[in-house]
C-alpha cells in the first residue's frame, strides 16, 4: 500500500476491503478481423459520450480511469520501428510491453535499463525501446502530480516458441517475473503480450484520446477496442488501478468478493496485489483458469454462472455445467458487466443479476458495438441490422479469425457439450437425502433437557420461540448481531447457530481457513441449500461435530441426525470434493 492510502487509512474512515466500482464500458469488434483506424475513431467516440459515467474530484480536469484496451496495431508498430531504424518481425512474432515508470528521467533510464536486462536474462531478445508520446496539459493537476512516464519495450518471440498462446503463456511467466522483481510503487505493466495492448491512465474519458497522441494517428488500426470510464466508491484513482485491464473491463462491483477472495486463498492461487480493486482480482482469478487450459468465454462461465436451479428452465448438459463448476469455483456475483478480448476473440458477459446494462448493435458493414448505453456512436438507421440487449446471466462472443458472432444459447450450448458434465456430476456428486436414514431414538421427554439438547437457552426462547408460538410474529432482532461465535462455545450449540458464522469473515480455524471456506452457501439460482466440502477441511467438520455439538450424556433427535453427518462426512473423506444438496 503506497504512503497516501496507508495516512488515509490512519486519519480516515476509509478502508480497501470497502472498495467497488460502478463504471462505464464497451467494445467495439469488426467481426471479418479486418483491422482500420474508423474502429478507434468509434471506441474514441464511444468514451467521449461515456464521460458522464466516470468519476472526478475536486479537480473538474482529473478523472477517476479512463482506457482502452485493442487488438495490437501492427501497422503503426511497423511504421514507428521504421522511422526509428528499426525492422519489426511480423505480427504474432513480437509482443509490445506497455510500461508505467518513474516520471523523473534519470530513475526512468536506470529502471528501464534494469527491466531490459532482466528481460534478456529470462531468454527475450528487446528488438527496440519507444517512449510513448503524451500530451501532459489533457489532464488535471492531481493526474499530473503523480503521472508516470510511458515506454513501450518492443519483445522477440524466441525461436522455439510457437506463435500465439504458447509465446503468450511464456510472456506471462515473463511478466510475473518482472512484476515481483522491480517495486510496485514505481513499475507497473499495463499490458505484455503479442495480441493486444492497453492505453489507460488516470484521466477522464474523452481525455483518452488527447492525451495519447498515438491514438489519432492515421496508422493505428485495429479490429478490437475495448473501452471503460471508471467510477469507483470508496476507491482512490490511480494511474494503474484505470480500466480495462489486460483482458477485460467491469461494470458494478462484486459483491462476493470476500468468499471469492477465501476460495483463491484456500486453493492456493496466487493473488498478484491484496490491495487490487475487486474487478482487478476478478481478472486475477480469469487470468489463472485462462492460463491453466480454458479459455476466456469458459472461464467467466464459471466465475459468473448464471441461475441454474430446477426453476430455471435450463437445458440439463448447460445445468449440470453450472453444477459441475459450482463444486470447486466461488461464483463472483455482481451487479456486474463484462467485456473481454484475448485479441482474437471478444464478447461481453452479464451476471445473473442482470443490473448493468449491455447493448448492442451489429451493423451491415460488419461492425459489432456493445456499451453500457446506446447512442454511444451514430449510425445510420440503415446501416444497423440487428438491436439487442444482453439478459440476465447472458452472453454474447465474436471470433474475429472466423467472423462468427455466437448467441447466448450457442455460446452456451458449445461449452456444455465440450465434456460429459452430467455424468460427472451424477458419479461424483452425494445428495445427503439419496443416504439411508437411521431409526432416530429419544430417551427423554424433559423439555429442559430437550432445550439443551438442541442448543436453545432462555434468550432464544425469550425473544424467539415465544413470540412466534404465542402472538404469531415474525422475531424482532437489532442489525448488529454481537452473539458470541457459536464455534467458541463450549456448550452445546444449535446446528442452525452454524452458517452465521459466514458473516463472520475474520473469523479463522486452526489451520486459518474461514468459516466460509468450509461451508460455501450457494442461494442463488438453486433452490436447495449447497454446501461445498473440500477434503481439506473434512476431518476439520468431523471433530468439530463431535466436540461442539454432540452432548455425550444425551442421544436425542439432534444428536443421532449430527452422528449420521459425521458418519456420512468420513465415510466421503477420500472423494475429493463434496457437494451435499439439502433439499
Amino acid at each position: 500500500m503506497n504512503e497516501s492510502a496507508l495516512r488515509a487509512q490512519q486519519i480516515t474512515l476509509w478502508d480497501p476491503s470497502f472498495e467497488s466500482d460502478a463504471c462505464g464500458m464497451g467494445f467495439v469488434a469488426q467481426l471479418d478481423g479486418e483491422a482500420s483506424h474508423t474502429l478507434i475513431d468509434y471506441a474514441l467516440t464511444m468514451l467521449t459520450r461515456m464521460n458522464h459515467r466516470g468519476g472526478t474530484g475536486a479537480e473538474p480536469d482529473t478523472g477517476d480511469g479512463a482506457g482502452m484496451l485493442l487488438a495490437l496495431p501492427d501497422e503503426f508498430f511497423q511504421v514507428k520501428a521504421k522511422e526509428a531504424g528499426y525492422d519489426l518481425p511480423n505480427k504474432g512474432d513480437y509482443a509490445v510491453a506497455q510500461l508505467f515508470l518513474p516520471q523523473d528521467t534519470e530513475a526512468k533510464d536506470s529502471l528501464l535499463e534494469a527491466v531490459k536486462a532482466e528481460i534478456k536474462s529470462a531468454g527475450f531478445h528487446v528488438l527496440m525501446t519507444r517512449d510513448v508520446p503524451f500530451n501532459y496539459d489533457n489532464c488535471g493537476p492531481a493526474a499530473q502530480e503523480i503521472m508516470p512516464s510511458f515506454v513501450q519495450v518492443f519483445v522477440k518471440k524466441p525461436d522455439d516458441t510457437k506463435a500465439g498462446r504458447d509465446f503468450e503463456d511464456k510472456l506471462f511467466r515473463l511478466r510475473r517475473q518482472l512484476e515481483k522483481s522491480f517495486s510496485s510503487d514505481e513499475f507497473f505493466i499495463c499490458s505484455l503480450s503479442s495480441k493486444t495492448i492497453v492505453y489507460k491512465g488516470m484521466l477522464h474519458a474523452f481525455q483518452v484520446g488527447l492525451f495519447y497522441p498515438d491514438l489519432q494517428d492515421e496508422h493505428f488500426k485495429s479490429h478490437i477496442a475495448l473501452t471503460h470510464s471508471r467510477f469507483s466508491t470508496n476507491t482512490f484513482p490511480s494511474w494503474d488501478r484505470a480500466q480495462p485491464f489486460r483482458f477485460l473491463a467491469h461494470n458494478g462491483e462484486i459483491n462476493t468478493l470476500r468468499g471469492a477472495e477465501n476460495w483463491m486463498h484456500s486453493h492456493q492461487i496466487e493473488v498478484y496485489n491484496e490491495e487490487n480493486s475487486d474487478s482487478a482480482k476478478l481478472e486475477n482469478c480469469l487470468e489463472y483458469l485462462y492460463r491453466n487450459g480454458r479459455d476466456i468465454p469458459q472461464s467467466l462461465l464459471m466465475m459468473v454462472p448464471e441461475a441454474w436451479g430446477d426453476e430455471s428452465g435450463l437445458p440439463d448438459d448447460l445445468k449440470a455445467f453450472y453444477e459441475y463448476a459450482s463444486s470447486f469455483v466461488a461464483p463472483w456475483d455482481g451487479p456486474a458487466a463484462l467485456v473481454f478480448t484475448d485479441g482474437d476473440m471478444v464478447g461481453a458477459r452479464l451476471d445473473r443479476n442482470g443490473l448493468r446494462p449491455s447493448r448492442y448493435s451489429l451493423t451491415k458493414d460488419n461492425f459489432l458495438i456493445c456499451s453500457s448505453e446506446s447512442g454511444v456512436v451514430d449510425l445510420e438507421p440503415s446501416r444497423v441490422i440487428e438491436k439487442g440487449v444482453l439478459g440476465p446471466g447472458n452472453m454474447m462472443l465474436i471470433d474475429t479469425t472466423s467472423g462468427k458472432l455466437m448467441r447466448n444459447e450457442e455460446v452456451k450450448a458449445y461449452y456444455a457439450a465440450q465434456y460429459p458434465y452430467k455424468e460427472w456430476v451424477e458419479e461424483n456428486i452425494a445428495h445427503l437425502n439419496d443416504f439411508e436414514a437411521s431409526e432416530l431414538t429419544q430417551e427423554t421427554n424433559d423439555i429442559e433437557t430437550m432445550w439443551k439438547a438442541y442448543g436453545y437457552n432462555e434468550e432464544v426462547i425469550r425473544t424467539v420461540i415465544l413470540p412466534m408460538s404465542e402472538k404469531g410474529e415474525e422475531p424482532v432482532i437489532s442489525m448488529g448481531f454481537d452473539s458470541p461465535l457459536a464455534v467458541l462455545s463450549n456448550k452445546s450449540q444449535s446446528l442452525f447457530t452454524l452458517p452465521k458464522l459466514q458473516t463472520h469473515q475474520s473469523m479463522r480455524f486452526v489451520n486459518k481457513l474461514s468459516f466460509q471456506q468450509v461451508f460455501t452457501l450457494v442461494v442463488m439460482g438453486t433452490s436447495k441449500l449447497m454446501v461445498l466440502i473440500t477434503v481439506s477441511n473434512l476431518k476439520l467438520i468431523v471433530q468439530f461435530f463431535q466436540a461442539k455439538i454432540l452432548p455425550k450424556s444425551l442421544t436425542c433427535k439432534t444428536n443421532v441426525i449430527v452422528q449420521q453427518l459425521s458418519q456420512q462426512f468420513t465415510m466421503l473423506l477420500n472423494h475429493h470434493i463434496i457437494v451435499c444438496n439439502v433439499r
